[in-house]
């Protein structure tokens, strides 16, 4: 922040990276001017979101994640194989890249100041 004073925000990975960043614009009383954007724990960053230090983030819910490996397990372990267009219950319809065995989907939970407090709640 000192060495870039017309800094105007972070884009921080890593669920530590939000928060490390925050916490940086919060001491340097720079709230509202340097914007902080991210994944992080809903829990970890609530606080941070109404004060306005955390501009807002994002994050893949771990309980959809652990159903969605269940079901792809058991689709798998019943002789199953997820193709394109398959439609996975908690990704919907997949494109996965076979050769590379990765299913890349978009289902992020936004985190923001309508969001935050239902998120912590869940313990997320």
């Amino acid at each position: 922040i000192a060495a870039n004073p017309d800094l105007k925000g972070f884009l921080a990975f890593g669920s530590q990276g939000p928060i490390g960043a925050g916490r940086a614009v919060e001491e340097r009383r720079k709230t509202g001017d340097i914007h902080v954007m991210g994944p992080f724990s809903p829990g970890q960053g609530r606080k941070m979101i109404h004060s306005g230090v955390l501009t807002g983030g994002y994050m893949w819910n771990p309980a959809q994640a652990g159903e969605v490996f269940v079901t792809l397990g058991n689709m798998l372990a019943n002789g199953e194989t997820v193709e394109a267009g398959a439609d996975i219950p908690g990704l919907g319809v997949v494109n996965p890249d076979v050769e590379a065995r990765d299913i890349i989907t978009d289902n992020l939970l936004e985190i923001n100041k309508d969001t935050v407090d239902e998120l912590a709640e869940k313990g997320l």
